[in-house]
């Protein structure tokens, strides 16, 4: 990955017509693949909430014991004021941090970098959520920094920074922060005996893997390696977003099943193996998980609304780096629907900018 260039502010020039299409179908490519990580995120932690919720007691407290504790994750100094009226935002980061998100609470800066950058908006009547990815090579003002991709951010200050740099760009305050390792998946999908997932071509994967066409049942290994293989397909990262989209579905419905939901045995099993992969602040408790899985008890697919912070496309840096170019005005816009709790009305206001 390309450093950033965090001092120079030169205008950006244009990109030549060819490098524009390559750019515009590596661009698609991220894109996708991106939105794909973070509805996962979001599934997961919403199946977890609802999980968490269904138990009381030893659960919960495994939830509080077992999930790595992210400790420095909001900035010092004057911050924007919480929106309240049950209102919450909730800073996602995705990464594959191998079992090891303590690293993450580096606040003086470390070489971590998010995979997953994603803003989630609760709405105060909890009718809906809202998830806006943030594309980890947009150019932004760092705060003490000058500009900077937003992934870098993490690098320079640790979550702290990242945390800053966003509730400036968006006027509007982050109440939690929460982070995912991927491994997750693996030891989420052993505890609960597997997932079932029709997979759709036979295939090997990078690490050895073998696959056959059709429904099975996949252990955390190979379901691992499913939602990761791209370089086994022709058209790479396309059908490992359809991959992924099929294992999440597959997740979901088997997590909220009846055989999982009315085992506490398996519940607990559950959230013991995934909650060293779940990194939260410690504001972020047992009793905000219940909280949220119990506001948001009627939401469905249909009411998840996902999209991308606004942007103007593609270019390059003053020192060659392809960067993604932040709408400003359409950002201003985004940061007064999140203080003002009207993303419902922002959303139907920009059909094209919705991400499904």
């Amino acid at each position: 990955m390309d450093e950033p260039g965090y001092s120079d502010t030169r205008p950006l020039g244009p990109l030549a017509a060819s490098e524009q299409r390559v750019a515009a179908r590596t661009k698609l490519r991220r894109r996708r693949l991106i939105r794909t990580i973070v509805i996962a995120v979001v599934a997961v932690i919403a199946v977890v909430a609802i999980v968490v919720g269904t138990y009381v007691g030893g659960i919960a407290r495994t939830f509080d014991d077992k999930t790595v504790k992210l400790e420095k994750v909001f900035p010092d100094g004057n911050r924007p004021e919480a929106a309240g009226g049950g209102v919450q935002n909730i800073l996602l980061l995705g990464s594959d941090t191998r079992g090891n998100l303590s690293e993450l609470n580096n606040a003086a800066g470390s070489d971590q970098r998010s995979d997953t950058i994603m803003l989630i908006h609760v709405p105060s009547d909890g009718k809906g959520v809202y998830g806006m990815s943030i594309m980890r090579d947009s150019w932004v003002d760092i705060p003490g920094a000058g500009q900077g991709k937003i992934n870098s951010a993490i690098a320079i200050g640790g979550i702290p920074l990242l945390v800053k740099t966003l509730e400036g760009m968006l006027g509007t305050r982050i109440d939690n922060v929460a982070a995912l390792d991927f491994g997750g998946f693996e030891k989420l999908t052993d505890a609960i005996g597997g997932v079932s997932v029709n997979v759709p071509q036979d295939f090997k994967a990078i690490d050895g893997l073998t696959f056959k066409a059709g429904e099975q049942v996949l252990d955390g290994a190979h379901a691992l390696a499913f939602v990761r293989e791209r370089h086994a397909f022709a058209d790479g990262d396309y059908q490992r977003v359809k991959d992924q989209q099929a294992y999440m579905k597959s997740l979901m419905n088997k997590m909220l099943s009846p055989s999982v939901l009315a085992n506490p045995g398996m519940v607990s099993n559950a959230v013991t193996k995934f909650a060293p992969y779940l990194g939260v602040d410690r504001t972020f408790t047992s009793g905000d998980v219940m909280g949220l899985g119990w506001k948001l008890r009627n939401v469905r697919g249909k009411d998840v609304h996902m999209f991308t912070l606004p942007n103007s496309g593609t270019s390059f840096s003053s020192d060659g780096q392809s960067i993604i170019v932040v709408d400003q005005k359409a950002v201003a816009d985004v940061g007064k629907a999140l203080r003002d709790d009207t993303m419902a009305q922002y959303i139907a206001d920009h059909p094209d900018g919705q991400q499904h």
